[in-house]
């Protein structure tokens, strides 16, 4: 072998190791164009949990006010939402996890998580919910500050 075939050797097998690592880049570009269109996902399903809030929210300031009459099919509508908005959240939680494992950062992930928890709370039996070790030390806690006399009282009527 003369020193340029040599030299072109290595150009060949530079050559090579170039189309392997294009190759992987694409696959990792496609990766991340998911993961980005993942983060605009989470953005739509925070938006639709805030509309079913916001609409609540806005329904009880009127019950609240004296504008409307308390209406119990209203608040079963209200949970049916929240319901449905909760049915993908188990996928979607797997899917952050897959993403957070490549890239670190998820965009939108932790508000949306944070819906997810407040949903479930939201449909939570009351007497569930309120229950175990951190609701009794809030609790206790609540007490001893009252009988401190570190509480105002205030009346509803």
């Amino acid at each position: 072998m003369t020193k340029s075939s040599r030299a072109f050797k290595v150009v060949r097998n530079a050559l090579g190791s170039y189309q392997i690592e294009a190759e992987e880049w694409k696959r990792d570009h496609f990766v991340a164009m998911k993961c980005f269109e993942f983060e605009d996902f989470l953005l739509v399903g925070i938006g639709l949990f805030d509309a079913i809030t916001d609409y609540d929210e806005r329904h009880r300031a009127r019950v609240l006010s004296g504008e409307t009459e308390f209406d119990p099919e209203h608040s079963e509508l209200i949970k049916e939402a929240y319901r449905w908005w909760l049915k993908p959240c188990r996928e979607i939680r797997v899917e952050i996890e897959k993403f957070r494992k490549q890239f670190g950062e998820v965009k939108n992930s932790d508000k949306f998580l944070s819906r997810c928890r407040e949903a479930e709370g939201l449909l939570t039996d009351d007497a569930v919910f309120f229950s175990g070790e951190d609701m009794i030390t809030l609790r206790d806690a609540a007490i001893d500050d009252h009988r401190a006399g570190d509480t105002i009282e205030c009346s509803l009527g």
